[in-house]
């Protein structure tokens, strides 16, 4: 069947579906606007697909939660692009750890507060690395 997900009136992915066997190494080329980032999030539980599932190992990746990825760090850049809000980003790890989202928001929220970032809960993690979106665009140059 594969994963399909949809934002309002636009189907980002339809019935996508692919296959890698373990110790296999994949690239996912496509054009920008494809569905890979969205793919992605959903392959790892970042994103919950409106149909179809996903596993990895044979194990479904549930739809409601995100999956721990704690120890996949090299994925969290991709998978979040600078692109999520700061308060986002802390509650998406904390609750990871297994804090409730009540707890994450409050938690994140306050320690913002604590090191004088509290107006800085809604700014997107590109303003804090603006390096990044410099390399970012010399990359695509290339």
């Amino acid at each position: 069947m594969g994963v399909s997900k949809r934002f309002e009136r636009v189907m980002a992915l339809h019935r996508m579906s692919f296959e890698v066997r373990n110790g296999e190494v994949a690239g996912y080329v496509e054009p920008n606007g494809t569905g890979k980032t969205n793919t992605i999030r959903i392959a790892v539980g970042v994103l919950p697909s409106d149909a179809g599932d996903v596993y990895i190992d044979g194990y479904p990746v549930p739809r409601e939660k995100a999956w721990p990825l704690l120890e996949l760090d090299g994925f969290l850049s991709l998978i979040f692009e600078q692109e999520f809000k700061i308060l986002d980003y802390f509650m998406y790890l904390a609750t990871c750890k297994g804090l409730s989202l009540s707890d994450a928001r409050r938690l994140g929220r306050g320690l913002l507060e604590e090191v004088g970032l509290g107006d800085a809960a809604n700014r997107k993690l590109s303003t804090f690395f603006p390096r990044y979106e410099e390399e970012r665009s010399l990359k695509r140059s290339r």
